[in-house]
């Protein structure tokens, strides 16, 4: 029966393991970074949608008509 090579020579075993290493640490950060932005991004919309609903509110209070009194010496609408 053959003996199994392995795939990566014992003598080279930590250079892979110290890229692999590297490589996860890597992932970890853009990881980060990209939770970090969709927070960011997250804060920021919210914001402006705040923004706009504060000014529709403002334009819708602008355009209704003031509510209509009646004249002080007007007569009572009829009681049915």
């Amino acid at each position: 029966m053959e003996a199994r090579s392995r795939f990566i020579d014992p003598k080279r075993m930590g250079a892979w393991i110290v890229v692999a290493f590297g490589l996860a640490i890597l992932a970890l950060v853009t990881a980060v970074m990209g939770m970090r932005e969709s927070r960011i991004g997250a804060v920021v919309t919210q914001a402006e949608v705040l923004k706009l609903s504060d000014r529709i509110s403002a334009l819708e209070r602008m355009r209704a008509p003031p509510p209509m009194q009646a004249p002080a010496d007007a007569p009572a609408p009829p009681a049915k």
